[in-house]
């Protein structure tokens, strides 16, 4: 179930993404800064994680036990 929700995430990402490109070629102006924000979001998501979900490494193994990860 988990891979069908990511799969059309990602597939009404680029549905909606390639329609505001498609505006921008036309020419209409509005467009121009949604189509930045569309494409400067996942980028800071990313970046967003790494800062806020880095692993800590803990030499003892009960702490091993206890670590969850970020998802």
């Amino acid at each position: 179930m988990m891979t069908y929700t990511t799969t059309f995430k990602n597939e009404s990402y680029l549905a909606i993404t390639s329609i505001v490109s498609i505006g921008v070629l036309s020419g209409y102006q509005y467009f121009s800064p949604l189509l930045a924000v569309l494409l400067i979001v996942p980028f800071v998501r990313v970046w967003f994680n790494k800062i806020f979900c880095k692993k800590q490494i803990h030499f003892s193994s009960s702490a091993l036990n206890k670590y969850i990860a970020c998802k």
